[in-house]
């Protein structure tokens, strides 16, 4: 069963509230110091006047969304002239730029004929220095072929006369190996010969010593005879005409000596002469084969001072040939370089003056697409959630310039059967914008809110 208590205030939470009641019934609030902070009166007052606020209300929204309608017509009518003059704006812009880029793509066809011409005098310089290159290399193989044809011959000069100098020497030798020989076998026939008439004079001698014993003998046994002269009268004869024999065997056999020696003598004498004869046809061979080898070494070390006054005749003409060229291929080189140096000036120039003209038109599509940045209307679709509640920032696509604040406009699109809600733009910047919704949204994917901006 309920119990029931009674009493004019009730205190709650440490006397912080009191709860009360009048005489018809109605329930009354109050703090700690009796003060009235509501009572189911001024509730009922403050409904009624809610009540007619909201009756206000729905007026000011029926008036604001006529408003709406009225603002979308002539937000619509501003975005269709914005649009047609962006798509003005645009094809001039357009217009202007495609005429910008065609002048852009003259002067890079200028810049890369200019650069091609610079190639070109590159590519003759470098052809030059080439061919020069290859000049100076048959030049030099050239000098190089004198030379070792020059060596070449001197080497064959000097074999030749090494050859004669040491068929010289042979012949020297063989020449002198026959007078050594002659003069040998001469002492040997001398030596002979000398042998050959001391045996004879030794024979004479001794013969003449054998016929002086004789004669001594004789003489011995003539004296031993002398007393018997008288009766050996006879025998005295025979002795007189036996030493008479013997003195003209004596006579006979030194005539036959004497004329032996004088035989002998006389080949000697005629062997002598042979020698002295066979000596000077040598030595005078001998002359005559220095002198035809004086001759050829004399002929070969003037055909070899001819060879080398032509090959340096032939070198000092080359070389000549290869400084008039080395002239000439620095003359064109260096009318070439100063030549490059005039037409690298002139593209210099070129370069530099189109340089600027590309500057003036970067600067010229700079500034046209500033402009076409800034005359652009940057429109953008956000589908709402009931996540967003009452509010929704949105950030552009492409930021504005720093510095700029874009108007904005946003307007809400809903479903046939969705409630209407109102949305109000609440803060901008640059990159974006913030929007209030008069109430939470309350579905997913059935609201769009259309943002607008433009500088």
């Amino acid at each position: 069963m309920a119990k029931i208590f009674r009493t004019e205030e009730l205190s709650v939470n440490g006397d912080n509230i009191r709860l009360a009641a009048d005489n018809n019934g109605n329930l009354i609030i109050k703090d700690s110091s009796s003060n009235v902070v509501t009572s189911t009166d001024i509730i009922a007052s403050d409904v009624s006047s809610l009540a007619v606020k909201d009756t206000a209300a729905a007026s000011d929204v029926s008036s604001l969304q006529a408003q709406r309608e009225v603002d979308e017509g002539i937000t619509d009518s501003d975005i269709s002239s914005l649009q047609a003059q962006r798509g003005v704006d645009e094809a001039a812009n357009d217009s202007e730029i495609s005429s910008l880029a065609t002048k852009d793509l003259d002067l890079d066809s200028d810049i890369s004929s200019l650069v091609a011409k610079d190639g070109n005098v590159d590519s003759d310089i470098s052809s030059l220095q080439a061919q020069r290159g290859v000049d100076e290399g048959e030049t030099d193989s050239d000098i190089s072929s004198l030379q070792a044809q020059r060596e070449v011959d001197e080497g064959e000069t000097d074999s030749d006369i090494s050859s004669l100098q040491a068929q010289r020497e042979v012949d020297e030798g063989e020449t002198d190996s026959d007078i050594s020989s002659l003069q040998a076998q001469r002492e040997v026939d001398e030596g002979e010969t000398d042998s050959d008439i001391s045996s004879l004079q030794a024979q004479r001698v001794v013969d003449e010593a054998a016929n002086d014993s004789e004669i001594s003998s004789l003489a011995t046994k003539d004296l031993d005879l002398d007393s018997d002269i008288s009766s050996l009268v006879a025998k005295d004869g025979n002795v007189d005409s036996d030493i008479s024999s013997l003195q003209a065997q004596r006579g006979v056999d030194e005539g036959e000596t004497d004329s032996d020696i004088s035989s002998l003598q006389a080949q000697r004498e005629v062997d002598e002469g042979e020698t002295d004869s066979d000596i000077s046809s040598l030595q005078a061979q001998r002359e005559v084969d220095e002198g035809e080898t004086d001759s050829d070494i004399s002929s070969l070390q003037a055909q070899r001072e001819v060879d080398e006054g032509e090959t340096d005749s032939d070198i000092s003409s080359l070389q000549a040939q290869r400084e008039v060229d080395e002239g000439e291929t620095d003359s064109d080189i260096s009318s070439l370089q100063a030549q490059r140096v005039v037409d690298e000036a002139a593209n210099d120039s070129e370069i530099s003056s189109l340089a600027t003209k590309d500057l003036d038109l970067d600067s010229d599509i700079s500034s046209l697409a500033s402009i076409a940045d800034a005359n652009d209307v940057r429109i953008n679709n956000v589908a709402l959630a009931t996540t967003d509640l009452d509010s929704k920032s949105v950030t552009f696509e492409t930021a504005f310039p720093g510095g700029v604040t874009p108007a904005v406009v946003g307007l809400m699109k809903a479903g046939a059967n969705d409630p209407i809600i109102g949305v109000q733009l609440s803060a901008v910047s640059n990159t974006g914008a913030t929007f209030q919704f008069s109430d939470d949204i309350p579905s997913n994917d059935t609201y769009t809110l259309v943002v607008m901006a433009s500088a």
